[in-house]
C-alpha cells in the first residue's frame, strides 16, 4: 500500500509503506540524449532501475525524467492499435500503482517471458 508524503527536490510524491533508506536524489540523465541511451544497450540501466524500485529505492529525478522522455518517444511513434501475438495475459487497470504491477508480474510471470 502506498502513502502520500511531501516531496523534496528529486523525491517521489508517493512512497510504499515500509522501511526506507533515503538515497542520493541528485538529478542525472536530464537530456533527450540520456533518454535515448535507454535503448540500444541501455536495457541493463533499465533493468537495474527496475530492481532498485523492487527494493523500494528511489530513482533520481533525472532518471525519472529520462524514462518519461523515452516513454513519450515510444508512445508517439506507436499506433493506437497494436498487434498482439497469442498467448497473452490481459489485466485490469491498476491505476498507476507500481506495487500492484509488481504483484501482477509475481503471479502471472515477468516480461519478456509472458505477453501482457
Amino acid at each position: 500500500m502506498a502513502t502520500k508524503h511531501p516531496t523534496e527536490a528529486g523525491a517521489a510524491a508517493v512512497m510504499p509503506q515500509g522501511n526506507f533508506q533515503m538515497q542520493d536524489m541528485t538529478p542525472v540523465l536530464t537530456t533527450n540524449a540520456a533518454a535515448s541511451s535507454l535503448t540500444n544497450g541501455g536495457n541493463s540501466c533499465l533493468d537495474e532501475q527496475i530492481e532498485r524500485l523492487k527494493r523500494c529505492e528511489y530513482l533520481r529525478e533525472g532518471e525519472v525524467k529520462a524514462l518519461c522522455l523515452r516513454a513519450r518517444e515510444i508512445l508517439v511513434d506507436e499506433s493506437n492499435v497494436q498487434r498482439v501475438d497469442a498467448p497473452v495475459t490481459i489485466c485490469g487497470d491498476i491505476h498507476g500503482q507500481f506495487y500492484d504491477l509488481v504483484e501482477l508480474f509475481k503471479v502471472g510471470g515477468e516480461c519478456p517471458d509472458k505477453n501482457y
